[in-house]
């Protein structure tokens, strides 16, 4: 059996890494970017923690908390790039596409085949499902796990084979059409749902 320190590291590691984190924002998002480093960091183990190294990961979250602070109301947020040290913060050997939007069922398997259908691998994914509270602005005011509230949002990084500005851009636009068609799906669903019910208590 191994012994306990190692299955107590993860957990030491991540709150590093979301301390870290909390230091690179400003002041008033320093308690929501800490939790969100903290769920995003949740399910990685030790061997991914250990390969790509405490302060990588701290920079990756601390850019993708700053691109997640902000977002309107019932839209999805999509990014395709290629991370540069100098711009990002940090960097990998992969390009990364990443999404906030609304929770809602088939998510992943729409960027999952999103990804397949241009040829390329997908290398990792992190979908941490978060509770949400912003200001009628977009603004985030605080983070927490998700406990089924109304106002879960799915968070994805997904990281793939590096390619070019002009390919991430086509996989960009077809993730937001992909996130549309889910949203218009579940918004008809439940709208089929209720008429159902209507039609059903109408019965004699």
């Amino acid at each position: 059996m191994s012994p306990s320190w190692v299955w107590a590291w993860p957990s030491a590691a991540i709150a590093a890494i979301a301390a870290a984190v909390r230091g690179k924002v400003a002041r008033a998002d320093a308690n929501a970017a800490e939790a969100f480093a903290k769920l995003v960091c949740a399910d990685l183990g030790a061997e991914e923690l250990s390969q790509r190294g405490s302060d990588t990961w701290a920079a990756l979250c601390a850019d993708l908390f700053g691109w997640f602070r902000n977002r309107p109301a019932g839209r999805a947020s999509v990014r395709a790039f290629n991370p540069d040290r100098d711009r990002d913060g940090w960097t990998c050997p992969h390009a990364v596409v990443g999404a906030v939007t609304d929770d809602a069922p088939f998510l992943v398997d729409s960027l999952e085949m999103v990804v397949a259908g241009t040829g390329l691998r997908l290398h990792r994914l992190l979908h941490p499902v978060l509770e949400a509270r912003r200001d009628a602005h977009g603004n985030i005011g605080a983070v927490a796990a998700c406990d089924g509230a109304a106002s879960a949002e799915s968070v994805m990084h997904a990281e793939i084979d590096r390619v070019d500005d002009a390919t991430l851009q086509q996989i960009q636009s077809a993730v937001e059409a992909a996130f549309g068609d889910v949203r218009a799906a579940v918004s008809d669903w439940q709208v089929m749902h209720d008429k159902m019910l209507a039609t059903a208590d109408a019965l004699p």
